[in-house]
Formats: structure tokens, sequence, C-alpha cells
């Protein structure tokens, strides 16, 4: 008799330990990847005052999430700090992992924040590669790539920009793997290796129909500047029109393309007023090579001061970026964390094999 009622007192802490969820918050949480409007409104319906503290935790991670992914507001981390806080000794994988994700995100919008990003990044990759999270680790490996894209750390952002390019293909995801090809035919091109990047740029022909316009245009732009490195200015001049339609108000990069074939003609002050543009745009890399296209400008037209003036911008704009972002440090980090988790693993096998 004493034995059942143990096990019966075992059975409710258990069913006490595993609180039932949220029904409109397990439902949100089930759709938030694929359908994130309809998340978003489901949680909008969710009556706040009557939540227990696990499911209050689950509204501010799932609130989080919409708020990124559908309003694309990232203020601050304060509150999915307390998220991680909350499920680093209460969540399983899939909160865990998102919270911290998340948190990556948002800080990664923040300039002086990349370090405490790619952290984070590095943890949720961590417990997705564990839970065996396809999904998760697709996210971060993209995002990994974009956060050392930010510190021009170039042997990161084409490891990572490959990694994404694999999980996409797990996934059998057409429209992610489009935006991986890019990413990878973008690190290759940082990387010298033209012959990789023209294949991935080749590829990503296969699935531009279904891109939307934004990333259409980058893959004009990419096709565009390939034929311009190639001397096909024909098909060059083709492509950067492609872009010039397709563009985003806010893309200024193919203007590098159109005042390098300007040069190549010898029309130096056309091609001066287009690589002009190209300063507006807010990727450090375009705007770093804009301003090495510039001073090379000035100096084919005579103005040598303006020429000298535009090396030290540049010169400077690089130390700036380098210094915000603690390149070298970040990059250091990254390798140290991964020995150091290969080897906690490659421990743990020994371990359970019994070494």
């Amino acid at each position: 008799m004493k034995r059942i009622v143990w096990i019966v007192i075992i059975i409710a802490a258990l069913a006490g330990c595993n609180e039932k969820r949220h029904p409109l918050l397990k439902e949100a949480a089930d759709i938030i990847h694929q359908r994130p409007d309809s998340a978003l409104a489901l949680i909008s319906r969710v009556d706040t005052a009557s939540l227990s503290e696990t499911e209050r935790m689950e509204y501010c991670l799932l609130k989080v999430m919409t708020d990124y992914i559908v309003l694309h507001h990232a203020d601050g981390d304060s509150l999915v700090s307390t998220c991680v806080d909350y499920y680093d000794k209460h969540g399983d994988a899939w909160h865990r992992g998102r919270a911290y994700y998340y948190r990556g995100g948002i800080r990664r919008h923040l300039l002086d924040r990349t370090f405490d990003a790619i952290k984070d990044y590095k943890v949720a990759e961590t417990i997705a590669e564990d839970a065996d999270d396809e999904l998760l680790k697709n996210m971060v490996y993209e995002n990994l790539a974009f956060a050392n894209y930010n510190c021009f750390t170039h042997p990161l952002i084409l490891e990572y920009s490959q990694k994404f390019l694999e999980s996409s293909l797990k996934l059998n995801d057409s429209v992610m793997t489009l935006r991986a090809l890019q990413m990878c035919a973008s690190s290759y091109a940082y990387m010298d290796q033209s012959d990789s990047a023209y294949a991935c740029i080749f590829k990503s022909m296969d699935y531009i129909d279904l891109a939307d316009s934004i990333l259409r245009a980058d893959i004009y732009h990419n096709i565009a500047a390939m034929y311009q490195e190639q001397g096909d200015d024909e098909n060059a001049k083709k492509y950067l029109k492609k872009w010039k339609n397709d563009k985003a108000a806010s893309s200024f990069k193919g203007y590098i393309v159109e005042a390098r074939l300007l040069e190549a003609q010898g029309h130096y002050e056309e091609a001066l007023e287009s690589v002009k543009k190209s300063l507006s745009e807010k990727d450090p890399l375009v705007r770093n090579h804009s301003m090495e296209v510039l001073s090379r400008l000035y100096e084919k037209t005579g103005d040598m001061s303006a020429a000298l003036d535009m090396k030290r911008q540049k010169d400077a704009f690089t130390d700036s970026v380098m210094k915000a972002n603690h390149s070298l440090q970040i990059a250091d980090w990254q390798r140290k964390f991964d020995e150091e988790r290969w080897e906690e693993r490659l421990h743990q096998r020994i371990t359970k094999w019994g070494g």
C-alpha cells in the first residue's frame, strides 16, 4: 500500500514539474518560424494577467521573437536577457537556444555589441548541435556569417556561409539555399577565390525566380561584378541595368561596378560621380572598396591631394571598424571556443566508451 502511495506522489510531482502550456502560446511557438505574422496575432490575444511564471517567460520570449521577425524591433536586450537567465535554469533546448539566438540578433544590430552577439550565437550553436535542431543551426550559421562580416574576419565569414549553405540544403529550403549561395559567392570573392565565387553565382540563377526584389537585385549586382571582372563589359552593363530596376532605395553597391566600367573606358569624371553614390552604402566592406576606387580615380584625374586624403580616410575607416568590433579578439575567441567545445565533446565520448 505504501508503495502505491509513493508512486502516486511521484506522478503528482512530475505532473507539477511539467506544467501544461498555454494553448495560444503553444500554437504560436509551433508556427512562429513559418508564419510569424499569425504567431504575432495569437500572442496579442493572450491575457497576460493570468499567466504563471513559466507562461510569462514563454510569452516574453515569443514576443521578442515576433517583434524581431515581423516588426524588426531591436531596441535593447533587457527583456530577452531575462528570458536567457530563466531558460538557462528551467528551459528546454528549444526555448534556451532561441533565447540566446534572439539576444544575439538584437545585439548584432547595436554596432558596439558585435562581440556580445557572437558569444550568444556560439552558445545557441552549441545548443542547436547538441539537440540536433537543424532550423536553429541554419539561423545561427547565417547570422554568424553576418556578424563576422561586420568584423572583416574573412575565413570565418566563409566557414559559416558554407555551413549555412549545407544546412539550407539539408532543410530543402530553396529560398535559404539561394541566400546561402549569395553569401558564399561574396565570401569567396573577398578571399580572392574567383572561380568558386563564379560557380556560386551561376548556381544561384537556378533559384532566382524564388527571390524577392531585394535579393534578386543583389544577385544581378553580383553577376554584373563577375562579368566586369572577366572583362565582359556588355553583359556587365546588361545585369547592372537589371540591378538598377530591382534595387532597394537604400542600395548603392552597384555604383562601384558602374564606376569601374566607366574607368575602364577612360571616363574618369563620370566614374567619380558614380562611385561617390556608393559611399552612402552602410555595408562597411562596400564603403571600404568605394573609398579605394575613389582614391584611384582622384589620382587618375590629377587631383593628388584628394587622392591622398581619400586614402587616409579609407585607412582610418578600416582601423575604426577593426577597433570598434575588436576583430582580432573576436576571431581568436571563436577559435578558442570551438577548440574547447571539441575537447569537451571528445572527453564525453571517451568517458561514454569507458576510456
